[in-house]
């Protein structure tokens, strides 16, 4: 794709991880091209911004934003949703990873601004999840959230207990609760949904914890997040079959798995329980109930969950793109066994090809079955 004008290069932040950048999307309508201005503000200020949630799908170039009269290539899945939460009428400020952090720089910006998304995710007044556009039917779930409330309510199943699976819900109970059939097209539209990248991405899940507000955009509709997870986990708990498996040949490109979907979507309850804050775990622990997730980089299998862990900022396990991916789970390997925490690392460990000693997990395993 031919770039329309020159290229933007982002004006070098201050080398102390004191600043970060946010960046202004100005009004537009759907037709007219996306301009942007970044703006560097300090680490300890109150900036009125909200943050995005989002898969990156693969690196092929599907459109341009305009900086400052320079241009920046975007991937499709980001343009997209720019084009979604962009206000026809008013500028908004947003935190976009791919944006407003230089991921040019791996040697120094990218080591020096991921180990602050803690603090940036925290203080964002809200965290947009774009999960895609409307297809596979998307568009008549937030009927069937109604649909699954008003059951649950029927049955008296409660935010607190839904953790736990009751028994299948017999085909005759679905009428008599107001639901569509077992079979309906409804329910294969939200095994999609959660079959959709998002949900297994190893970043998305610091992004979602370290919210203190956050909502759910599908295509043209949205919803609190708050509502969206507790109604996954009330029909979890009614016995609706959401895990099953999905008809691949009705879907337009590869899907994930929604059993995976829904055990992360536990885990994050387990991080972040209703009725308290999020509390740091330690790492080793954060690296094992996450093997399920998926990242790009290999590296990401590590660096994607520190910001949620006790360790962050601890000087023995600093962010480095620069190095091997061997070398990153060598050294995190080395850190955990001081901690006193070896036992874990070996029970996290399988055969792999990687050049590293056999005891050293490899994080980048989808595999490892668990528990073992």
């Amino acid at each position: 794709m031919e770039i329309p004008g020159p290229t933007y290069e982002h004006v070098p932040l201050v080398s102390d991880g004191s600043t970060f950048r946010i960046i202004t999307i100005f009004p537009g309508k759907e037709d007219e091209r996306i301009e942007c201005g970044f703006l560097e503000v300090p680490i300890f200020s109150k900036p009125t911004y909200s943050a995005l949630s989002y898969r990156w799908g693969d690196d092929t170039v599907a459109g341009h934003i305009w900086i400052s009269g320079r241009v920046m290539e975007i991937r499709e899945n980001l343009r997209n949703a720019l084009e979604r939460i962009r206000d026809p009428e008013k500028a908004q400020s947003f935190w976009i990873d791919a944006l407003c952090i230089n991921q040019k720089d791996e040697a120094g910006e990218k080591s020096i601004q991921i180990p602050l998304m803690r603090h940036i995710y925290s203080k964002s007044y809200l965290v947009r999840i774009y999960l895609g556009g409307e297809y596979d039917g998307s568009g008549q779930l937030p009927s069937l959230f109604d649909c699954i409330d008003d059951a649950c309510d029927q049955r008296e199943v409660v935010e607190n207990g839904a953790s736990f699976r009751q028994q299948e819900l017999p085909p005759n109970k679905y009428k008599e609760l107001g639901l569509p059939p077992p079979r309906d097209s409804a329910w294969e539209s939200l095994r999609f949904l959660l079959s959709r990248d998002w949900f297994s991405r190893v970043w998305i899940i610091q992004e979602v914890i370290l919210a203190t507000s956050a909502e759910v955009i599908c295509g043209q509709w949205a919803m609190s997040w708050t509502r969206f997870i507790f109604t996954i986990f009330k029909a979890h708990a009614l016995g609706i079959q959401i895990t099953g498996e999905v008809r691949t040949e009705l879907h337009p490109t590869r899907p994930g798995n929604p059993l995976i979907s829904v055990t992360q979507l536990l885990f994050f309850n387990a991080l972040k329980p209703a009725d308290s804050g999020f509390i740091p775990w330690k790492l080793i622990d954060l690296l094992h109930h996450t093997r399920a997730s998926s990242a790009t980089r290999p590296h990401d299998y590590c660096y994607g969950v520190l910001g949620l862990s006790e360790e962050l900022g601890n000087p023995g396990l600093t962010i480095d793109y620069m190095l091997s991916p061997e070398a990153v789970y060598l050294h995190f390997a080395r850190y955990f066994v001081n901690q006193g925490d070896g036992v874990k690392v070996l029970y996290n460990t399988s055969v792999h090809s990687l050049c590293m000693p056999s005891w050293i997990p490899d994080w980048s395993d989808r595999h490892l079955s668990l528990p073992r």
